[in-house]
């Protein structure tokens, strides 16, 4: 006999199965030494109770780990052809469960960027006011407090300076308008997959044995 249920309450009877699973096999015990002339292997059991003990035990953590198993395999086999719709973009289940594991990678090469940006964008800045500083230094050593009357002179000279001695960002890239788009990205995924997994576990449904 089959049954039909949800991934959400596949999911659930997974977590309960290990626990199951863990505790059995914490529990359990398949082999034992004791004395040949003891009638008692442990003190409590007879060797025939310890044997169907022992057999007991490994035939339900079997039977448990299979069922968990088949479970399991149903989950994986629905993830990868179920769709979803997340921050406007499809995927299957399964890529959206990967997209949520590796977006960390994401993050690092974001605070990277950003990083890098703001790091050139400050030695940009301070690099390029010592230099207007200079600039006005020299304007006032050359041409004095009287500019205007030598506007022509001035701009040629200001041109030249800067030219010669002005700082400028390499940044083949364009980083602002990337970090900007991966920000977006990162937050709009985020913000919608754990609502839109709950919201597709909770519909979709997948065949397994009954639980006897």
């Amino acid at each position: 006999m089959v049954q039909e249920i949800t991934i959400a309450r596949a999911l659930t009877e997974l977590k309960t199965l290990d626990k199951k699973i863990n505790k059995k096999i914490s529990e359990s015990k398949f082999a034992i030494v004791c004395k040949q002339s003891s009638k008692k292997v442990d003190g409590i059991q007879t060797r025939e109770e310890f044997n169907q003990s022992a057999k007991s035990s490994y035939d339900s953590i079997v039977d448990l780990i299979a069922r968990r198993n088949e479970i399991k395999t149903k989950i994986v086999a629905s993830n990868a052809i179920t769709k979803v719709a997340i921050a406007n973009k499809e995927y299957t289940v399964a890529e959206a469960i990967e997209r949520k594991n590796s977006i960390e990678l994401d993050k690092m090469l974001l605070v990277s960027m950003r990083n890098d940006y703001n790091r050139a964008l400050a030695l940009y800045e301070s690099s390029n006011n010592k230099v207007e500083q200079q600039l006005n230094e020299h304007l006032e050593t050359m041409f004095g407090t009287e500019t205007k009357q030598k506007d022509n002179d001035v701009t040629i000279f200001t041109e030249n300076f800067r030219k010669q001695h002005g700082y400028e960002i390499i940044d083949p890239l364009k980083l602002k308008e990337k970090v900007d788009k991966l920000t977006d990205e990162i937050d709009s995924f985020e913000t919608e997959v754990d609502a839109c997994l709950s919201e597709s576990n909770a519909i979709t449904k997948i065949t397994i044995s009954d639980d006897k």
